[in-house]
Protein backbone atom coordinates (compact mmCIF):
# COMPACT_ATOMS: atom_id res chain seq x y z
CA UNK A 1 0.00 0.00 0.00
CA UNK A 2 1.26 3.50 -0.81
CA UNK A 3 0.39 6.66 1.10
CA UNK A 4 -1.70 9.05 -0.96
CA UNK A 5 -2.49 12.14 1.06
CA UNK A 6 -3.55 15.23 -0.86
CA UNK A 7 -3.04 18.40 1.22
CA UNK A 8 -6.31 20.15 2.10
CA UNK A 9 -8.36 17.34 0.53
CA UNK A 10 -10.50 15.34 2.97
CA UNK A 11 -11.06 11.63 2.58
CA UNK A 12 -14.75 12.21 1.77
CA UNK A 13 -14.04 14.94 -0.81
CA UNK A 14 -15.66 14.46 -4.19
CA UNK A 15 -12.86 13.37 -6.50
CA UNK A 16 -13.17 12.99 -10.27
CA UNK A 17 -10.77 10.49 -11.85
CA UNK A 18 -10.06 10.88 -15.56
CA UNK A 19 -10.26 7.25 -16.70
CA UNK A 20 -8.91 6.55 -20.17
CA UNK A 21 -9.10 2.72 -19.85
CA UNK A 22 -5.31 2.47 -19.59
CA UNK A 23 -3.42 0.89 -16.73
CA UNK A 24 -2.26 4.25 -15.33
CA UNK A 25 -5.63 5.90 -14.71
CA UNK A 26 -7.20 2.60 -13.62
CA UNK A 27 -4.44 2.10 -11.05
CA UNK A 28 -4.97 5.64 -9.78
CA UNK A 29 -8.63 4.82 -9.11
CA UNK A 30 -7.71 1.65 -7.21
CA UNK A 31 -4.95 3.37 -5.20
CA UNK A 32 -7.25 6.23 -4.16
CA UNK A 33 -9.84 3.75 -2.97
CA UNK A 34 -7.20 1.80 -1.08
CA UNK A 35 -6.00 5.04 0.55
CA UNK A 36 -9.46 5.64 1.99
CA UNK A 37 -10.99 8.18 -0.38
CA UNK A 38 -14.68 7.34 -0.39
CA UNK A 39 -16.39 9.66 -2.89
CA UNK A 40 -14.84 8.73 -6.24
CA UNK A 41 -16.32 9.32 -9.69
CA UNK A 42 -14.60 7.93 -12.77
CA UNK A 43 -15.21 9.91 -15.96
CA UNK A 44 -14.28 8.69 -19.41
CA UNK A 45 -14.24 11.26 -22.21
CA UNK A 46 -16.00 10.44 -25.49
CA UNK A 47 -14.02 12.48 -28.00
CA UNK A 48 -14.89 11.14 -31.46
CA UNK A 49 -16.61 8.36 -33.33
CA UNK A 50 -14.28 6.01 -35.20
CA UNK A 51 -14.71 6.43 -38.95
CA UNK A 52 -11.85 5.11 -41.07
CA UNK A 53 -13.10 6.82 -44.23
CA UNK A 54 -12.75 10.15 -42.40
CA UNK A 55 -9.36 9.25 -40.98
CA UNK A 56 -10.66 8.84 -37.40
CA UNK A 57 -9.78 5.50 -35.88
CA UNK A 58 -9.47 4.63 -32.20
CA UNK A 59 -6.32 2.66 -31.31
CA UNK A 60 -8.15 0.93 -28.44
CA UNK A 61 -11.45 -0.83 -29.17
CA UNK A 62 -11.74 -1.95 -25.52
CA UNK A 63 -12.11 1.49 -23.91
CA UNK A 64 -15.78 1.22 -22.94
CA UNK A 65 -15.50 -2.41 -21.86
CA UNK A 66 -12.39 -1.83 -19.74
CA UNK A 67 -13.53 1.28 -17.86
CA UNK A 68 -16.90 -0.26 -17.07
CA UNK A 69 -15.25 -3.40 -15.74
CA UNK A 70 -12.67 -1.53 -13.63
CA UNK A 71 -15.34 0.74 -12.14
CA UNK A 72 -17.57 -2.23 -11.43
CA UNK A 73 -14.77 -4.28 -9.86
CA UNK A 74 -13.83 -1.35 -7.60
CA UNK A 75 -17.43 -0.45 -6.86
CA UNK A 76 -17.04 3.23 -7.80
CA UNK A 77 -19.41 5.41 -9.79
CA UNK A 78 -18.58 6.03 -13.43
CA UNK A 79 -19.95 8.01 -16.35
CA UNK A 80 -19.08 8.90 -19.93
CA UNK A 81 -18.79 12.58 -20.88
CA UNK A 82 -19.49 13.46 -24.51
CA UNK A 83 -17.05 16.14 -25.70
CA UNK A 84 -17.01 15.25 -29.41
CA UNK A 85 -17.90 18.75 -30.62
CA UNK A 86 -15.36 20.43 -28.37
CA UNK A 87 -12.66 17.94 -29.39
CA UNK A 88 -13.33 18.54 -33.08
CA UNK A 89 -13.23 22.33 -32.68
CA UNK A 90 -10.30 22.53 -30.29
CA UNK A 91 -8.06 19.62 -31.28
CA UNK A 92 -8.77 17.95 -34.64
CA UNK A 93 -9.56 21.05 -36.72
CA UNK A 94 -6.54 23.02 -35.40
CA UNK A 95 -4.35 19.95 -36.03
CA UNK A 96 -5.46 19.82 -39.67
CA UNK A 97 -5.19 23.57 -40.20
CA UNK A 98 -1.73 23.64 -38.65
CA UNK A 99 -0.42 20.93 -40.98
CA UNK A 100 -1.95 22.67 -43.99
CA UNK A 101 -0.15 25.80 -42.88
CA UNK A 102 3.20 24.02 -43.03
CA UNK A 103 3.50 23.69 -39.25
CA UNK A 104 4.26 20.73 -36.97
CA UNK A 105 1.39 20.69 -34.47
CA UNK A 106 1.18 18.89 -31.16
CA UNK A 107 -2.46 17.84 -30.65
CA UNK A 108 -1.73 16.35 -27.20
CA UNK A 109 -0.81 19.81 -25.87
CA UNK A 110 -4.10 21.23 -27.18
CA UNK A 111 -6.02 18.28 -25.77
CA UNK A 112 -4.53 18.76 -22.31
CA UNK A 113 -5.24 22.50 -22.37
CA UNK A 114 -8.75 22.47 -23.80
CA UNK A 115 -10.12 19.01 -23.02
CA UNK A 116 -8.54 17.05 -20.14
CA UNK A 117 -7.67 20.09 -18.05
CA UNK A 118 -10.12 22.46 -19.71
CA UNK A 119 -13.58 21.14 -20.49
CA UNK A 120 -13.27 18.32 -17.94
CA UNK A 121 -12.31 20.78 -15.19
CA UNK A 122 -15.29 22.94 -16.18
CA UNK A 123 -17.56 19.90 -15.85
CA UNK A 124 -15.94 18.96 -12.55
CA UNK A 125 -16.85 22.40 -11.18
CA UNK A 126 -20.42 22.09 -12.50
CA UNK A 127 -20.97 18.94 -10.45
CA UNK A 128 -19.27 20.50 -7.39
CA UNK A 129 -16.34 18.08 -7.32
CA UNK A 130 -13.27 19.11 -5.35
CA UNK A 131 -10.34 17.91 -7.48
CA UNK A 132 -9.53 16.07 -10.71
CA UNK A 133 -7.01 13.21 -10.50
CA UNK A 134 -5.33 11.60 -13.54
CA UNK A 135 -2.66 9.03 -14.30
CA UNK A 136 -0.11 11.45 -15.76
CA UNK A 137 3.53 11.07 -14.66
CA UNK A 138 3.84 14.64 -13.40
CA UNK A 139 4.76 16.20 -10.05
CA UNK A 140 2.42 18.94 -8.78
CA UNK A 141 2.73 20.93 -5.55
CA UNK A 142 0.27 23.39 -4.00
CA UNK A 143 2.16 26.46 -2.78
CA UNK A 144 1.40 28.98 -0.01
CA UNK A 145 -0.68 31.04 -2.45
CA UNK A 146 -2.88 27.97 -3.11
CA UNK A 147 -1.52 27.90 -6.66
CA UNK A 148 -0.52 24.69 -8.35
CA UNK A 149 3.09 24.29 -9.47
CA UNK A 150 4.12 21.64 -11.99
CA UNK A 151 7.53 19.98 -11.86
CA UNK A 152 9.12 17.31 -13.98
CA UNK A 153 8.31 13.88 -12.59
CA UNK A 154 11.09 12.11 -10.68
CA UNK A 155 11.06 9.40 -13.36
CA UNK A 156 12.13 11.74 -16.15
CA UNK A 157 11.89 9.05 -18.83
CA UNK A 158 8.13 8.95 -18.15
CA UNK A 159 7.76 12.66 -17.34
CA UNK A 160 4.80 14.25 -19.13
CA UNK A 161 5.04 17.81 -17.82
CA UNK A 162 5.89 19.18 -21.29
CA UNK A 163 2.38 18.34 -22.47
CA UNK A 164 0.90 20.64 -19.80
CA UNK A 165 2.97 23.69 -20.75
CA UNK A 166 -0.07 25.43 -22.30
CA UNK A 167 -2.76 24.58 -19.70
CA UNK A 168 -4.70 27.31 -17.92
CA UNK A 169 -2.96 28.50 -14.76
CA UNK A 170 -6.33 28.58 -13.00
CA UNK A 171 -6.64 24.80 -13.46
CA UNK A 172 -3.46 23.87 -11.60
CA UNK A 173 -4.76 23.94 -8.02
CA UNK A 174 -7.64 21.66 -9.00
CA UNK A 175 -5.62 18.69 -10.28
CA UNK A 176 -3.45 16.00 -8.67
CA UNK A 177 -1.05 13.36 -10.04
CA UNK A 178 -0.44 10.42 -7.65
CA UNK A 179 1.95 8.59 -10.02
CA UNK A 180 4.67 11.26 -10.13
CA UNK A 181 7.27 9.16 -8.29
CA UNK A 182 6.53 5.86 -10.01
CA UNK A 183 7.90 4.04 -13.01
CA UNK A 184 5.62 2.27 -15.47
CA UNK A 185 6.69 -1.04 -13.95
CA UNK A 186 5.73 0.24 -10.48
CA UNK A 187 2.27 1.05 -11.80
CA UNK A 188 1.85 -2.38 -13.36
CA UNK A 189 2.93 -4.07 -10.14
CA UNK A 190 0.34 -2.09 -8.15
CA UNK A 191 -2.31 -2.88 -10.77
CA UNK A 192 -1.54 -6.59 -10.47
CA UNK A 193 -1.51 -6.42 -6.67
CA UNK A 194 -4.90 -4.70 -6.74
CA UNK A 195 -6.33 -7.35 -9.11
CA UNK A 196 -6.94 -5.01 -12.05
CA UNK A 197 -7.56 -7.14 -15.13
CA UNK A 198 -5.64 -4.75 -17.40
CA UNK A 199 -2.38 -4.73 -15.40
CA UNK A 200 -0.49 -5.87 -18.52
CA UNK A 201 -2.44 -3.84 -21.09
CA UNK A 202 -0.04 -2.38 -23.68
CA UNK A 203 0.48 1.37 -23.76
CA UNK A 204 -0.04 3.37 -26.94
CA UNK A 205 1.97 6.37 -28.13
CA UNK A 206 -0.09 7.01 -31.25
CA UNK A 207 -2.11 10.16 -31.76
CA UNK A 208 -5.37 8.84 -30.36
CA UNK A 209 -7.72 9.88 -33.16
CA UNK A 210 -5.43 8.71 -35.98
CA UNK A 211 -5.06 5.16 -34.69
CA UNK A 212 -1.62 4.74 -36.24
CA UNK A 213 -2.91 5.48 -39.75
CA UNK A 214 -1.44 8.07 -42.08
CA UNK A 215 -3.31 11.36 -42.23
CA UNK A 216 -4.51 11.29 -45.85
CA UNK A 217 -8.13 10.44 -45.07
CA UNK A 218 -8.20 12.91 -42.20
CA UNK A 219 -7.28 15.76 -44.54
CA UNK A 220 -9.42 14.61 -47.45
CA UNK A 221 -12.48 14.30 -45.24
CA UNK A 222 -12.24 18.00 -44.47
CA UNK A 223 -12.36 18.91 -48.14
CA UNK A 224 -8.70 19.84 -48.37
CA UNK A 225 -6.96 18.50 -51.46
CA UNK A 226 -3.37 17.33 -51.14
CA UNK A 227 -1.60 19.03 -54.02
CA UNK A 228 1.73 18.09 -55.58
CA UNK A 229 4.39 20.76 -55.81
CA UNK A 230 8.07 21.49 -56.27
CA UNK A 231 10.98 20.49 -54.08
CA UNK A 232 13.66 23.17 -54.33
CA UNK A 233 17.05 23.83 -52.72
CA UNK A 234 18.04 26.96 -50.82
CA UNK A 235 19.14 28.61 -54.09
CA UNK A 236 15.75 28.06 -55.72
CA UNK A 237 16.81 25.19 -57.97
CA UNK A 238 14.04 22.67 -58.64
CA UNK A 239 15.17 19.21 -57.53
CA UNK A 240 11.99 17.19 -57.67
CA UNK A 241 8.29 16.95 -56.88
CA UNK A 242 6.49 16.37 -53.58
CA UNK A 243 3.13 14.69 -53.02
CA UNK A 244 1.69 17.34 -50.70
CA UNK A 245 3.17 19.47 -47.93
CA UNK A 246 1.27 17.55 -45.25
CA UNK A 247 3.70 14.65 -45.77
CA UNK A 248 6.69 16.73 -44.63
CA UNK A 249 7.99 18.44 -41.54
CA UNK A 250 11.13 20.48 -40.87
CA UNK A 251 14.07 18.19 -40.11
CA UNK A 252 12.64 15.27 -42.07
CA UNK A 253 15.08 13.18 -44.09
CA UNK A 254 13.10 10.13 -45.17
CA UNK A 255 10.64 10.35 -48.04
CA UNK A 256 12.25 13.25 -49.91
CA UNK A 257 13.46 10.89 -52.66
CA UNK A 258 16.14 13.11 -54.14
CA UNK A 259 19.56 11.78 -55.10
CA UNK A 260 22.64 13.21 -56.73
CA UNK A 261 24.19 14.73 -53.60
CA UNK A 262 27.01 13.48 -51.40
CA UNK A 263 25.17 14.80 -48.33
CA UNK A 264 21.59 13.75 -47.55
CA UNK A 265 18.84 16.30 -47.97
CA UNK A 266 16.60 17.46 -45.12
CA UNK A 267 13.46 19.60 -45.14
CA UNK A 268 14.53 23.04 -43.88
CA UNK A 269 11.44 25.12 -44.75
CA UNK A 270 7.88 24.66 -46.03
CA UNK A 271 6.59 27.48 -48.23
CA UNK A 272 2.82 27.18 -48.02
CA UNK A 273 2.02 30.09 -50.36
CA UNK A 274 4.13 28.60 -53.18
CA UNK A 275 3.37 24.99 -52.20
CA UNK A 276 7.09 24.25 -52.13
CA UNK A 277 9.30 22.09 -49.94
CA UNK A 278 12.72 23.70 -49.43
CA UNK A 279 15.55 21.27 -48.70
CA UNK A 280 19.11 21.67 -47.54
CA UNK A 281 21.74 19.78 -45.60
CA UNK A 282 22.11 19.04 -41.90
CA UNK A 283 24.02 22.26 -41.19
CA UNK A 284 21.12 24.27 -42.61
CA UNK A 285 18.84 23.03 -39.81
CA UNK A 286 20.94 24.55 -37.03
CA UNK A 287 19.35 27.33 -34.97
CA UNK A 288 20.36 29.29 -31.90
CA UNK A 289 17.21 31.32 -31.33
CA UNK A 290 13.48 31.17 -31.91
CA UNK A 291 10.34 33.26 -31.41
CA UNK A 292 7.28 31.95 -29.58
CA UNK A 293 3.74 33.34 -29.54
CA UNK A 294 0.76 32.73 -27.23
CA UNK A 295 3.11 32.78 -24.25
CA UNK A 296 1.41 30.85 -21.44
CA UNK A 297 2.99 31.81 -18.10
CA UNK A 298 2.22 29.46 -15.20
CA UNK A 299 4.51 30.90 -12.52
CA UNK A 300 3.16 33.20 -9.80
CA UNK A 301 6.03 35.64 -10.39
CA UNK A 302 5.70 37.64 -13.61
CA UNK A 303 8.28 37.18 -16.31
CA UNK A 304 11.34 39.45 -15.92
CA UNK A 305 12.85 41.59 -18.65
CA UNK A 306 15.14 38.65 -19.32
CA UNK A 307 15.40 35.31 -17.58
CA UNK A 308 17.69 32.30 -17.66
CA UNK A 309 15.59 29.20 -18.33
CA UNK A 310 15.67 25.65 -19.63
CA UNK A 311 13.59 24.73 -22.67
CA UNK A 312 12.55 21.77 -24.77
CA UNK A 313 10.73 21.76 -28.11
CA UNK A 314 9.90 18.05 -28.11
CA UNK A 315 8.72 15.90 -25.23
CA UNK A 316 11.62 13.45 -25.59
CA UNK A 317 14.29 16.13 -25.83
CA UNK A 318 16.77 16.92 -23.07
CA UNK A 319 16.46 20.33 -21.44
CA UNK A 320 18.55 23.06 -23.10
CA UNK A 321 19.85 26.22 -21.42
CA UNK A 322 18.50 29.46 -22.86
CA UNK A 323 17.71 33.10 -22.17
CA UNK A 324 14.07 34.21 -22.43
CA UNK A 325 13.26 37.78 -23.51
CA UNK A 326 9.61 38.93 -23.37
CA UNK A 327 8.26 40.71 -26.45
CA UNK A 328 5.03 42.66 -27.09
CA UNK A 329 1.80 40.86 -28.04
CA UNK A 330 2.41 37.96 -25.66
CA UNK A 331 5.48 36.77 -27.55
CA UNK A 332 9.02 36.00 -26.44
CA UNK A 333 12.44 35.44 -27.94
CA UNK A 334 14.35 32.35 -26.82
CA UNK A 335 18.13 32.53 -27.30
CA UNK A 336 19.71 29.10 -26.91
CA UNK A 337 23.10 28.49 -25.33
CA UNK A 338 23.77 25.60 -27.69
CA UNK A 339 22.83 24.72 -31.24
CA UNK A 340 19.63 22.82 -31.93
CA UNK A 341 18.35 21.25 -35.14
CA UNK A 342 14.95 20.63 -36.67
CA UNK A 343 12.89 23.39 -35.08
CA UNK A 344 9.58 23.78 -36.90
CA UNK A 345 6.80 26.33 -36.76
CA UNK A 346 3.88 25.07 -34.71
CA UNK A 347 5.96 23.09 -32.24
CA UNK A 348 5.49 23.88 -28.56
CA UNK A 349 8.41 25.27 -26.57
CA UNK A 350 8.17 24.17 -22.93
CA UNK A 351 9.92 26.52 -20.47
CA UNK A 352 11.42 25.36 -17.15
CA UNK A 353 13.37 26.72 -14.21
CA UNK A 354 16.65 25.10 -13.22
CA UNK A 355 14.83 23.33 -10.36
CA UNK A 356 12.67 21.47 -12.95
CA UNK A 357 9.65 23.68 -12.32
CA UNK A 358 7.49 24.20 -15.42
CA UNK A 359 7.16 27.94 -16.05
CA UNK A 360 4.92 27.67 -19.12
CA UNK A 361 5.24 27.45 -22.85
CA UNK A 362 4.55 29.00 -26.21
CA UNK A 363 4.03 28.16 -29.88
CA UNK A 364 7.05 28.49 -32.17
CA UNK A 365 6.40 30.85 -35.09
Amino acid sequence: MIDIDFPQVKKDAKIVIGMSSGVDSSTVAALLQEAGYTNLLGITLVLYDSNESKGLLCHDSRIREDVIRVSSDLGIKHEFLDLKNVFMNKVIDPFINSYLNGETPNPCVNCNRDIKFGALIDYMEQINADILVTGHFIKLLINKNNSGEIYRGSNQIRDQSYFLSMVRKSSLNKIRFPLSNMSKEDVRQHAKRLNLHLFDKPASNDICFAGGLNYNNLFKSHGDSIKKGQIIDLNGNVLGEHDGIIHYTVGQRKGIKIGGSQEPFFVVFIDVEKNQIVVGHKKDLIKRDLIISDLNWLDDDPINESQEVLIKVRSSQNLIEANLFPLPENKAQVVLKEEIMGISRGQICGIYQYNNKLLGGGKII
